[in-house]
């Protein structure tokens, strides 16, 4: 258990065991007491990653390679976005204009 001195903020490392646990079996996370949810979670059977659970429910588990629980994902850095790739191999970076307007722009793949 991890300890911030001063403020009595507690995380906790959970780890699954083969049949049940805080996070899951199989399944690793970090816990944040203060607010009686993870902070992140990693399924141990497809890797795929959640954040912001909303509680210590083992069947709370991520249902894709990146699943946001609750609120919003904020991408600050202009001219950043999310990065796609269509049917024919193409990569493309999605990202928003001036009005609101989603931009598709055609890039390298990574």
């Amino acid at each position: 258990m991890l300890n911030t001195t001063g403020s009595g903020s507690r995380y906790t490392f959970s780890q699954g065991g083969s049949s049940s646990g805080e996070v899951g079996p199989t399944n690793f996370g970090l816990i944040n007491h203060n607010l009686l949810r993870f902070a992140w979670v990693v399924n141990g059977s497809n890797n795929n990653i959640g954040i912001g659970g909303n509680n210590f429910a083992p069947t709370d588990s991520p249902r894709s390679r990146l699943h946001v629980f609750s609120g919003d994902v904020n991408i600050e850095q202009i001219g950043s976005g999310i990065i796609m790739k269509s049917p024919n191999g193409q990569c493309w970076r999605v990202t928003v204009s001036n009005t609101g307007t989603f931009v598709s722009t055609a890039i390298t793949c990574p």
